[in-house]
Parts: C-alpha cells; structure tokens; sequence
C-alpha cells in the first residue's frame, strides 16, 4: 500500500522540509547559502535535492567487516545524473528563459510499515517517475529510510521540460494518475492497495505543528463550535442559530460553509471535518439527542464597594425613599430584619406597579379577551391605529393560532366588516375547516399540492401591481422565487437576465391575449446564449414542466370569493417557503384590485419567519408588507420562532412600527430580545412567562394590557378552531354549522 503527493516549491524549501519529515529542527533554512548559487531559484533546487539525498536519509549501512563499513545510496535520475542533478535543471531553464516563478515540483510516496525493502521501494518510485514524467522532464528520485519501518520516495521535477520547454503544472488529474500508477505498481510487486479511497485536503503546516504541540488550531476551534452547536440543538434551524450567535456567517450548498464574521474567508465543514459534518448527518446527531445541553449563563457576581463610610456624604429626600423601598422590596439584599415601619402613600406606591388601569374599549371594535386588572371586556378597533399591521407571537401551544381564528370568525359574523374580504396563507392546514363551515358559498379552499387540480399562475399581474415600475416588482418577486429554490443564491448576472426575459415576457403575452406563466419566462430563458439563463431555466423545471407545476401554469383557483385559503400544507417543509412567496404575491394583486374597488382586505400569513431565511424574500415580503398598508389591508404574521424573527433587522423593524402586538407565552430569550425591542419593562413581561395558553399581553398603539382569553369549550365554534390533539374537528369530530 503507497500514499501519494505533490505540490510546488517557489524560493526555499523551508516548512515544507520540516513538514515533511523534520519537525525538530532548529536550523533557518534562509540561512542556507551555497557557492556558486545564481539567484532564488537555485538556492530554492538546491535545497530541495540536498533533503532529498541527504546522505543519512537515503544510506543503507551494511557491515562486511567489523572495521570496514560499506554504504549502499538509494538516489536515481530520471534524464538526469544524481551527482549534477541540480545544474542540469537550471541548465534547461536558462535555456528557456523560464528562471521565474515555481523553481520545482516536489512529491512523495509512502509505503505501509514492513511491506516493501528499500531495493523494492526505490525501484518502485523509479519507475513510478519514468512513467509520468520521463518522456519531457527531469527527476531526482530518492529513497529516505531514516524512519523505522517507514520507507517512503521523494520526487523531485523540474518544472521545464528539457524537449520543448513547456513548463509542467500539476492538475488535480496529475494527482489522481499519479494515485493511479502507484496503485498500479504495488499490484504489480504484490503489495496493498486503499480500495476506494477517500478524498481529503492535505493539512497545512501550521495546523499540523499546533496540533502535534497541543495548541488550538482555527479548525479545530471551528470543530469545537459547531459541536456544540449540534449538543444545544433540538432543530436544524435551531443550530444555525447557535452558529450565527457565535459569531459565524453560514452557507448551505452540497457542503456548509461557516465563516466568522472577523475573517474574510470561510471553511467547509464536509471537506476540512470529515463527513461527520454534512448536513445529513448534523440532523441526525441531533436528532439522536434526547435534550439539548443547556447554554450555562454565568452567575453574577457580588462587588464589594472599598471606602470610608464615615465620610460618606448622607441620601436625602426623595432618592433616599427610592432606596428605602427597594431595600423593603427585596431589591437590595436584608441582612436582617427591621421592625420598623413607614408611611407609603398611594402616589409613592404607584411607582413600583407595572400597570396603570387601562381599557380599550372602541367603538365597532372586536373581542379581543378580557383586562387582566380591571376584568373589563378588551374591544379593538384597528382603523383607530396609525397603522393596522399586526403581530401573534408566542411559543408552540402558546394559543395563537386559536386566537387568529377567533378573529377571523369575529370578522366573519360582525356586521361592521360583512363586505370586507379574508385572505389566509395556512402552512399547516387548520383554518379551511373554521372558514368554510362560516362562510360555506362564500368561501375558497385552495388545496395547493404536487398533482393536484388547484393551481396559481405566480406571473399573474394586475394593473397598479406594485410601488413603482410593475416589471421591476415582478423581477424581484422572481429572484426572490428562484433564490428560495435554489439556496446558492442569485448573483448580479443572474439578477440582470431574470430583469431581461421578464421584461420581454409580458408584451409578448399581452399581444396574445392572454396572462404571462412561469412556463414562459422559462422559455424565454431558454432562448439567451448565456449559460447562466440555462441554468436558471433548469432551476424552474420543477415548477413549470415538473411534478410542481402548480405555479408555473394559468390559474384554477376561484379568488372572486370574499374568503379564500391557501392551504400548502401538502408541499412539505422544503417547498414551503417558495409557497408562501407565491401566495404573498397572489394576495399582493388581490389587495390591488380591493383597493380600487374601495374594499378592505385582511390578510392573515402563518410562520412568518419563513420569509426571511434569504435577502431577496426579505426585500419583497418588505415591500408587499408596505403596499398591504397603503392599499387598505389589515396585514397579521404570526409566529412561533420570535428569535429567528429578530436575526432579520427588515423583520425587526416591522415589528417594532406595528401598533398592534398581542404576546402571548414567551421563551426567556425572546422575552429579553422583545423587552428590549419593544421597550417593555421586566415587571411587564412577566405576563408572558409561563403565561396559560390564551392569555398574554397586548400592544395597542402606546397601550400595552394584559389580557386573559378563555374560550367556551362545549361549543361547536370551539370544535372548529382548537387544534389539541384528540379535540375538535382535528381530533376526528364531526362538527356540522
């Protein structure tokens, strides 16, 4: 069994000899000078032979007498001789005139302990030079046996060929034929070969040093982050998490690449950590874990002031009552008790009370639970907002989804909202049931699925479409589409022939009669001479000719109808995102045409988050949240991954310009993150830790309440809208309206 290498040498031989077979040695390699050595590229040749036939390294000692020692050398030239080996290749360089650059190409091969003799060996490496490189270069050939039971060749190849003077440059095919021809000769001499071997990237010097000495290495501290990542990790998206929180830039393609955000260049996790490290088998560590390891935060710790007490200058008046109550409250720590008491007036005592008694009560407002404090009935009115963008977050089983559907049927049955039309994006397929037993003729079910009957046209455009030039809104919607289909990413090139063929698309259609599809953008694609539309065009193939062409064709769905639901919850977790950018869109038009007609449209979008796992969904999903406001539309996003949520600043910053939040039960870090964000005191949020589910806080404008929410449930309208396991229509019960 051989191993084999080979790699540049440029100036002096220097890490590279140390590396290879001399960790120790102390000598500077830059103090190396020979006479008779014309510049850096003989220096460079020189060292390189003289470590390669050294005598104590390529000598083979044998003893005919006990005073005679007889020295047998394992050196060889291939169109070259051993002794004037390196005169010779500067010889054929100057011959040339190719003196600069990479003065040589040094290799090995190594052999498995005990398999080969040093004759072996050396006839092996002989031949394994004349076979790639003896028709048109020279090549010193050396045999080191200065290891125990480690026989390995070293090759040295001048980078001019002696014949016609073309410089050699090592390929990756270089490396895998010289693989090939070794494996080849150790059959031929009955020696072992690696079957299938894997791949791997060679270490650099540096690392390797740090690691034989026991220092920490920019990889292994890399190793030691994203493991544990995967141990405080229940979800992949929860790793990534972890990761960016530790400072690391991420890219997923066929392989991971993390980058710290100090360093301008990245690693790959599959080629630099083994195959440990794909992103197959990172889901499968976690996975395998049956609870993350805890993030330990450390504890605080006391301070003791140094100072002269008796000097100290005496706390008066009212900052001196300040700390009074504090000390009485806890906040400072009580050493002992005091029997003493104070006066506290109503006025003093209000300081420490979170809430002042606050009601909201608007006229033609709906139910949104019960006052917390007071026990008076919370009733909202959203036109009365600067803005009608709205917000539901809260962890799984927090009640979030109930609440939205307890509005949405609010809305249904309010007679203040009757010509008012409902449009829901529903990823897990809950809100159909309660929608279409309210609203029965009046109600659409788009079941959005992989051969299914129900399509959308994702091109379909109306008049008004976007802020701007409608074609340029397109062209982004379309980035952002093939951005979420394709996870490398849309560079500037790419954006510039997506801007092109849209453009080209729509008169062509329109001449035609008919609305543009995603099908003919492809085919537009298809006809540009760059090799870039191609492969956008095969990135749509799924979607227009594939088993996903539920966008790419005219549309079948019914959206004349007040209320309509898009249920993709049959597109599974990839295929989701792409759905909810399309769906966005179709609402996008459908919001235009309202707004013309003079009606209002409230829009509903599940999982929200999921519109900001790249730029481009993130710059359009801004914008139509933008348009939603400006055309009427009362926009709700809810979600339950409120700290991916507030990774993206363009989502953080429409959560914080929205007036109405309702909060429902908080993890401890999105509560610190949304304290924080939305200027929200301690003594607050804790109505949203550990908060039943249906109860919370609510943000109305500069209000904020907090409510409590429970729903009858022996009743049919319960049935329709909880989603707990074994209840409901959910749970298998029939629920007739």
């Amino acid at each position: 069994m051989a191993t084999t290498s080979i790699w540049r040498v440029n100036g002096w031989l220097g890490k590279v000899l140390i590396y290879i077979e001399n960790p120790d040695k102390t000598e500077n390699p830059a103090a190396y000078e020979k006479q008779g050595m014309d510049g850096k590229e003989a220096q460079g040749l020189s060292d390189v032979i003289e470590y390669a036939v050294q005598q104590k390294k390529t000598g083979k000692i044998a003893v005919d007498d006990e005073d005679v020692p007889v020295m047998q050398r394992f050196v060889s030239g291939v169109n070259c001789s051993p002794t004037t080996a390196r005169d010779e290749m500067i010889a054929v360089k100057k011959r040339f005139g190719k003196e600069e650059g990479t003065v040589a190409y040094h290799g090995y091969q190594s052999f498995a302990p005990g398999e080969a003799t040093p004759e072996m060996a050396h006839e092996i490496g002989l031949k394994l030079a004349k076979a790639l490189w003896g028709e048109k270069y020279q090549v010193l050939v050396a045999t080191h046996l200065d290891k125990a039971h480690h026989l390995h060749n070293h090759f040295v190849v001048n980078t001019v060929s002696f014949l016609d003077g073309i410089k050699y440059h090592r390929t990756e095919k270089d490396y895998f034929d010289m693989q090939r021809e070794s494996d080849r000769l150790c059959r031929e001499y009955g020696l072992s070969v690696i079957e299938n071997p894997k791949r791997g990237k060679s270490k650099h010097y540096g690392e390797w040093r740090a690691e034989q000495e026991g220092r920490p290495t920019y990889l292994s501290l890399i190793k030691a982050d994203v493991d544990a990542a995967i141990r405080q990790s229940m979800t992949e998206r929860q790793f990534f998490y972890r990761l960016r929180q530790m400072g690391y830039d991420i890219k997923v393609g066929k392989d991971i690449t993390v980058r710290p955000y100090d360093r301008p260049h990245g690693r790959k996790l599959v080629r630099n950590l083994g195959e440990d490290y794909s992103l197959e088998n990172i889901r499968k560590r976690i996975l395998a874990q049956r609870r993350p390891q805890r993030v330990e935060t450390p504890e605080p710790r006391r301070c003791r002031l140094l100072g002269d007490l008796k000097q100290a200058r005496k706390v008066t008046g009212f900052r001196a009552l300040y700390f009074h109550y504090c000390y009485l409250l806890g906040v400072f720590p009580q050493k002992q008790k005091i029997n003493a008491f104070r006066t506290l007036t109503t006025e003093s005592l209000a300081v420490f009370i979170p809430f002042k008694v606050q009601e909201i009560q608007d006229k033609g407002g709906i139910y949104f639970g019960e006052n917390a404090i007071s026990h008076n009935l919370i009733m909202c009115n959203k036109a009365n907002l600067l803005n009608q963008s709205a917000f539901y977050l809260g962890v799984p089983g927090a009640g979030k989804s109930f609440a939205v559907k307890e509005l949405i049927a609010f809305l249904m049955l309010h007679p203040n909202y009757a010509n008012d039309e409902i449009l829901i994006c529903d990823p897990e397929g809950e809100f159909g049931a309660l929608v279409k037993a309210l609203g029965r003729e009046k109600a659409t079910v788009a079941h959005l699925v992989a051969g299914g009957k129900d399509k959308l046209n994702s091109m379909y455009m109306v008049e008004g479409y976007g802020e701007q030039n409608p074609i340029v809104e397109k062209s982004q919607f379309v980035m952002s589409l093939i951005e979420q289909i394709d996870k490398r990413g849309v560079g500037p090139q790419h954006k510039s022939i997506i801007d092109r063929c849209t453009a080209l698309v729509y008169p062509e259609a329109e001449k035609e009669g008919r609305a543009a599809t995603l099908c003919d953008l492809r085919n537009k694609l298809l006809e540009q001479p760059e090799e870039k539309a191609k492969e956008i065009a095969l990135s749509l193939e799924l979607y227009t000719t594939g088993s996903l062409d539920i966008f790419g064709r005219d549309s079948t769905v019914d959206l004349n109808k007040p209320y309509v639901v898009f249920d993709i919850h049959g597109l599974g977790e990839q295929l989701k995102p792409a759905g909810s950018l399309v769906i966005t869109d179709t609402i996008l038009n459908r919001v235009t045409l309202n707004w013309k007609r003079g009606k209002r449209t409230h829009v509903f979008i599940d999982e929200f988050h999921v519109m900001f796992e790249n730029e481009q969904s993130g710059i359009f999903f801004n914008s139509a949240w933008r348009q939603f406001r400006k055309r009427g539309a009362y926009p709700t996003a809810i979600t339950q991954n409120v700290e991916y949520l507030l990774d993206s600043v363009q989502a953080s910053t429409m959560l914080s310009n929205s007036e109405f939040i309702v909060m429902l039960n908080q993890a401890a870090s999105d509560r610190e993150k949304l304290s924080k964000l939305l200027n929200i005191s301690k003594e607050q949020m804790s109505y949203v830790t550990n908060a039943d589910a249906g109860c919370g806080l609510i943000r109305y404008g500069s209000a904020l309440v907090p409510f409590v929410n429970r729903f009858p449930r022996n009743t049919k309208l319960y049935a329709l809208m909880t989603t707990k396991p074994g209840e409901g229509v959910f749970g298998g019960e029939e629920v007739l309206v």
